[in-house]
């Protein structure tokens, strides 16, 4: 008989969850969910691997842009995070075309990584000689699929979700949630709603978001809060009408947190992520239209803690999204994690029939050292010359920079390329990703890796073929418009 899979919750996570376990788990799929509480609707950027995923649940990235009015993403663009000036400005790109451009053989194994130690080694602007970050800022995209990210509407996303759920024939209940009844093993056997109904269940997916309704409340499972090592407790969401078709993030840093900017293509989607033990609403919602020189409607306001649950999956629940943890947006880490710990389970499926004990456990690690690892990525982005408000003056003092972090940053500021010592300790952002972080940050003052430096033609060779090559790349607004009349 088969397996009866409860998700409770809609959303990015629940409408993930649900496809998911249709695809690989049961045929057998209810997904509740109560309309009338909506859904956070913040996140609407991605990594690069979100691509594969969807590949994997049988949904299309083209057409996730074409029904959500999204976009290409081919990175980050950092503002502001140096000094409070128009010119401090740097790129964090996923993944760059190098072997594309034939060098591989000419870097080694690992091209990306020796060319960033080349640029940095000299002293290059790392934007200037980087494929996605020369199409970012002229707004270019190269539509390869697997080396891109996408921005999209969260709430146009869940609509479509639901919809090819649907059309899979997964059960959408509207409802609200009660309870949940237990076994004496401390499984739970039925999912109660606030009308009376009651739905079986075999596996539950908690996907209810900050409430945390099942892991939290019904299960009792402990929450690990990562308020020693970063400060953001608030968020805003604003939003302006007009599209944009910039193919990248903006995190704008900001007196007391840092604002973003996502393009769509019916608005553009914004956000102030702000430290509340330093600026109330009110303040921030002023400081907001000071820096855009005009009216801002708050369209929300988003209380958080940063952290995780101790355990993500217990008995037979598992939680997925918001429910399991949260870390600022400043990466676009939420649905990453989300995809993440669906994809992981992948090497799991026999412990939702037999819990497996030492699987879930085996699970558990696997994820929670995949959290931890973006929250001090994220802290890593904090180590700021700014001192221009009291926030930026004192966040060193106040939250703790991880041990392995501390050594990174004093290798950088040595000038060392070498990380040998903690490569296997970056987790899930690879050391390239450190490296273009910390040089935009500044913490590369000095050098002594002189083996470096001797690739001169061919760094000056490639961002001359990288200009030549631009020419001929579409507008992301010439490619959307494409697609569209396709």
């Amino acid at each position: 008989m088969e397996n009866k899979i409860v998700v409770l919750g809609g959303g990015t996570a629940g409408w993930f969850s649900a496809l998911f376990a249709k695809k690989f788990i049961s045929n057998n799929v209810t997904l509740i969910e109560s309309v009338d509480l909506g859904i956070v609707g913040v996140g609407e950027g991605t990594v690069p691997s979100i691509m594969d995923f969807l590949k994997s649940i049988d949904i299309e990235p083209y057409d996730v842009i074409k029904h959500t009015g999204g976009s290409f993403k081919l990175g980050i663009s950092f503002e502001r995070w140096n000094n409070d000036s128009d010119d401090d400005k740097y790129f964090h790109n996923f993944i760059d075309y190098l072997n594309d451009f034939r060098v591989k053989d000419i870097f080694s194994h690992d091209a990306k990584d020796f060319y960033i130690k080349e640029l940095i080694s000299r002293g290059l602007d790392l934007k200037d000689y980087q494929w996605q970050s020369i199409l970012a800022y002229k707004n270019k995209v190269d539509d390869d699929l697997g080396r891109n990210a996408l921005h999209f509407d969260t709430f146009a996303l869940g609509k479509y979700l639901s919809t090819k759920a649907t059309e899979r024939k997964i059960t959408h209940v509207d409802g609200k949630f009660k309870n949940v009844q237990l076994n004496d093993l401390g499984f739970i056997k039925k999912i109660n709603l606030e009308d009376g109904r009651s739905f079986d269940c075999d596996f539950v997916f908690d996907c209810t978001g900050f409430s945390k309704q099942i892991l939290g409340k019904q299960l009792n499972e402990k929450f690990i809060s990562y308020s020693d090592t970063l400060a953001m407790k608030k968020a805003l969401v604003i939003s302006k009408p007009e599209p944009s078709f910039f193919p990248y993030t903006k995190a704008i840093a900001m007196k007391n947190g840092w604002t973003f900017e996502i393009p769509l293509q019916h608005r553009t989607g914004r956000g102030y992520i702000f430290d509340s033990d330093y600026i109330d609403e009110n303040k921030a919602h002023e400081e907001v239209e000071q820096f855009y020189k005009q009216d801002v409607e708050v369209q929300k306001v988003i209380s958080f803690d940063a952290g995780r649950m101790q355990n993500a999956w217990v008995n037979n629940c598992i939680a997925i999204g918001l429910a399991q943890s949260f870390v600022e947006p400043l990466e676009a880490t939420s649905i990453y994690v989300t995809t993440e710990m669906l994809t992981h389970l992948k090497h799991h499926l026999n412990s939702f029939t037999n819990h497996n004990p030492e699987g879930v456990k085996a699970y558990n690690k696997t994820v929670g050292k995949m959290v931890d690892n973006v929250r001090d990525f994220i802290r890593f982005h904090y180590i700021s010359k700014r001192d221009d408000t009291l926030f930026w003056k004192e966040y060193s003092k106040k939250y703790k920079l991880p041990d392995y972090v501390n050594e990174l940053v004093c290798s950088m500021k040595k000038g060392h390329l070498d990380f040998t010592q903690v490569k296997q300790t970056l987790g899930s952002f690879n050391l390239n990703s450190w490296m273009i972080v910390g040089n935009g940050l500044n913490l590369f003052t000095s050098f002594n890796n002189d083996c470096y430096k001797n690739l001169q033609p061919t760094v000056e060779n490639m961002k001359e073929y990288m200009d030549e090559r631009e020419k001929n790349v579409p507008t992301m607004k010439d490619w959307i418009d494409d697609y569209h009349n396709r």
